[in-house]
């Protein structure tokens, strides 16, 4: 069963559950608001015999049937705080973060100055967004017990470089075991005895503490939202990668995802497309390719293999070719610089080489994150700076920015899973605040020979890693990710090496997947046909065709409709016209264009490619040189104008 998660909680929301199958009725309750009073979770309180208490999150989920149920399950990182609504009401006060809500409220009973907030449990602190304390004067009360200590100790950390000031309070010796402020006094203590310790508390070295005037908040204009519709999902490569946003590009070492990113950006960057999807006109088409893996001679040969490649198609041409070199921009390390190539130290000089791209940036690709990375990465801690880093370089640019990153040991062909299995996100190396932060992830995995096998595939290549299935594993706005199955260009062809789309991957991923997924291809590729033969929806009876091809269902529209929507995900379909990867498809299925005399057939220039990529508008002859709009880059990196050009005539800052 499909399920969703839903927050903010709607007023109409049924209620939270009062009791728990295993541990009874609740003896508490906190509700976990947004800056705008809106319900995020809510946090519940259980007794239990072993433990004494128990501390459960809740949170709202619909069902694929519409229906709202709460279920026992956190938000995913990072977290809100406890108080964001209090803390928007007083934008001026300090604020007193305490351990777990219960002490958080008994807190606020006694420092009426304070916001008082929490992040919830001992081991909550790495898993929560403090961005809100920005600029903010903080006073941290632990437990009188050593997580306590610990908790104090990762909250001040984490609030280095947001909070204005940190203090922690210091207690003394002989307090009972895990005393908290919700407590009864200690002896000889006394209601002044409280605010004296706050007045005593320590400040916490910070070096990295910053002033900041910008504000913390970002307010929605609700207004509008009513006003409008929202805006739907831009993409730079339509169905597999989304404009805008932070993202992941997974698989194992050697599986080729360094050779894939770099044609995802040429293709990208000369307009004509890429594996077999179109380029959205929404999204600039500029690249910056940060290349941390491979030195200059060994790109210089990939990138030479590659362009070899779409010389190839016969749609290539020379105003592609000439884009290249002003809207792909490979930056290498300059270790002679003394630079730290850490993405947060990094960040800057990147936005304003991939700003200065005429036209401006689509695509940043990091290759890659544990290169770019200088923490633990199977710590979300350790890994914080880059995903930070990251995301900040999606909001300077307005590119999206994808870093290759592996997959954990055994998830490759000797593995006993299955191909959908070893395709899933889960199976990325290192912290769970990767997933948790990321907007999309695309990951890769090669087919087994006996899985190439059952669908008719040469079991030789497969052995050699000839086919792998390229997915998207997670994006908020599509129902399914969208899957391509690749080919392995091998020794004495063309580009090779370089994995390029099989022509008949749907098929071939369909059969792999089950035998329904079958049957939902084959009346994917009958609504295809059926608008193909009708020179695109305008020309056909949509309600009719939907009668013809669900007889017996409740809603044949309904099923017309998500037809559409996956040939509009898997990039066939931009209403009310075939895409020309769409048009390919059809006449992969025996569709004739000339019968309908091309009515719908776009421009020639711009119909799918038969390899790697597929067009959009033929770009423009000339455009002016990013020499002249950077004229100094940033030391850290150096940037190669044209990869045909000998060492000497390349020029370097």
């Amino acid at each position: 069963m499909g399920e969703t998660l839903v927050c903010p909680v709607p007023k109409d929301a049924p209620q939270p559950p009062k009791e728990h199958f295993r541990h009874g009725k609740r003896e508490g309750w906190w509700t976990y608001k947004d800056a705008w009073g809106s319900v995020l979770k809510i946090v519940m309180r259980f007794p239990d015999p072993d433990r004494g208490k128990v501390i459960l999150p809740f949170t709202l989920w619909k069902l694929d049937d519409g229906k709202l149920i709460w279920k026992q399950k956190d938000l995913p990182a990072p977290r809100p705080l406890y108080g964001l609504d209090l803390l928007a009401a007083r934008p001026d006060a300090p604020v007193l973060i305490c351990e777990g809500e219960k002490a958080t409220d008994a807190a606020a009973k006694h420092f009426k100055e304070f916001v008082c907030m929490t992040s919830g449990s001992a081991t909550s602190a790495k898993h929560t967004d403090w961005r809100p304390l920005e600029d903010r004067q903080i006073v941290i009360w632990p437990d009188a017990d050593e997580p306590g200590s610990r908790y104090a100790s990762e909250v001040a950390e984490a609030l280095q470089g947001i909070a204005k000031e940190i203090r922690c309070v210091t207690l003394s010796e002989g307090l009972p075991q895990g005393w908290d402020v919700a407590d009864e006094l200690p002896e000889c203590w006394t209601l002044d005895t409280l605010p004296q310790l706050i007045q005593e508390a320590k400040p916490v070295p910070a070096e990295r503490i910053v002033e900041s005037s910008r504000p913390a908040w970002i307010i929605g204009d609700t207004a509008r939202y009513l006003r409008e519709e929202p805006p739907p999902v831009r993409w730079i490569v339509e169905g597999l990668i989304p404009a805008g946003v932070p993202g992941v590009f997974v698989a194992r070492a050697g599986a080729g995802k360094s050779m894939t990113a770099l044609l995802i950006g040429m293709g990208l960057s000369s307009g004509l497309g890429v594996l077999g999807r179109s380029v959205s006109h929404d999204a600039s088409p500029g690249v910056v390719y940060v290349g941390m893996e491979d030195d200059e001679p060994e790109f210089h040969r990939r990138y030479r293999r590659a362009l070899d490649l779409f010389r190839d198609d016969s749609l290539w041409s020379p105003a592609y070719e000439n884009r290249l070199p002003n809207r792909f921009i490979p930056l290498f390390p300059n270790f002679d610089s003394g630079a730290v190539f850490r993405l947060e130290l990094q960040a800057d000089a990147i936005r304003d080489i991939a700003n200065a791209i005429p036209g401006g940036c689509g695509l940043i690709i990091l290759d890659t994150l544990s290169r770019l990375s200088h923490g633990d990465e199977n710590s979300s801690e350790g890994t914080r700076p880059f995903l930070e880093a990251q995301s900040k370089l999606v909001q300077l640019t307005g590119a999206t920015v994808m870093a290759i990153h592996h997959v954990r040991k055994g998830n490759d062909v000797s593995s006993d899973h299955p191909l959908w299995h070893r395709l899933d996100l889960e199976n990325m190396r290192g912290s769970s605040a990767i997933e948790g932060t990321i907007r999309f992830g695309i990951t890769m995995a090669a087919l087994k020979a006996e899985e190439a096998e059952r669908v008719g595939l040469d079991l030789e290549k497969a052995q050699r890693g000839g086919y792998v299935a390229l997915h998207l594993g997670k994006m908020s706005h599509v129902e399914h990710g969208s899957t391509v199955l690749l080919e392995r260009r091998t020794s004495g062809e063309v580009g090779a090496g370089f994995l390029c789309p099989h022509d008949d991957s749907e098929r071939i991923l369909a059969a792999l997947r089950s035998e329904a997924s079958m049957k939902k291809l084959i009346l994917a590729d009958k609504v295809l046909l059926a608008i193909a033969e009708a020179g695109g929806l305008n020309g056909l009876d949509q309600a009719e065709k939907a009668m013809e091809l669900w007889p017996t269902s409740k809603s044949p529209e309904g099923q017309w409709r998500k037809k559409l929507s996956e040939l509009r995900g898997m990039g066939f379909l931009s209403d009310p016209k075939l895409t020309p990867a769409g048009l390919a498809r059809a006449g992969t299925l025996g569709f004739c264009s000339a019968r309908n005399n091309e009515t719908f057939i776009h421009e020639p220039e711009t119909q799918c490619p038969s390899h790697c990529s597929a067009g959009t508008s033929e770009p423009e002859q000339t455009e002016q040189d990013v020499r002249e709009v950077v004229p100094s880059m940033p030391v850290p990196y150096r940037r190669v104008e044209r990869m045909e050009q000998s060492p000497e005539e390349r020029w370097e800052i």
